[in-house]
Order: C-alpha cells, then structure tokens, then sequence
C-alpha cells in the first residue's frame, strides 16, 4: 500500500517539470529507510541514483534511430512500387547480357 510506509512491491509516482538542456538534466538520489516498531527506529537501508537525465537523452536518441530506419524503410517501399529498384536491376542485367 502507497503511504508513509510502503511495502518493498509499491510502485511510487509522480510528476515534476524537468529540464531538457543535457547540462540540467537531473539524477535522482533515493534514500531507502525501514521503520521498526511504529516509526521507533528508521536505519537507513539503502541508497541508489537513478539517472533520469541520461535515460531521457537515451530514449530520444533511440526514437530517432528508430524514426530514421522507418523513414529509410518506407522509402525503400515507395521506390519498389515506383518500380525504380525493378527497372535499375532490370537495367543491370540487360547491361550483363549486352558487355
């Protein structure tokens, strides 16, 4: 369950402007505590950074490589139904038979 404490399974979100210039793109340090005994002990049982900045930069990097290769696809089908790429290899084996 979400709240003060929540068990090792909750899933924690929420929303926060961030910027998208690569020098201010943010990490975020997490801190993990455990509560023993109603909030009467709380060791700190774990730390970590999650580097949100660079999986941002990652992901639009990779969108783009991906919308490229899909550009380049589609290209590549527009052309065969034009019947460019039938009439180039049609051109290169009438060139063979001829040389």
């Amino acid at each position: 369950m979400p709240g003060t404490d929540p068990t090792l399974n909750t899933l924690i979100e929420f929303k926060a402007p961030l910027p998208t210039d690569q020098l201010f793109c943010p990490r975020m340090s997490c801190n993990v505590f455990d509560n023993i005994a109603m909030g009467l002990s709380q060791p700190q049982i774990g730390c970590f950074v999650i580097p949100i900045g660079d999986l941002m930069w990652d992901l639009a990097r990779e969108r783009k490589e991906e919308s490229e290769a899909l550009a380049y696809v589609v290209s590549e089908i527009k052309k065969m139904v034009a019947g460019e790429r039938l009439a180039a290899g049609f051109r290169k084996l009438i060139q063979k038979k001829i040389d």
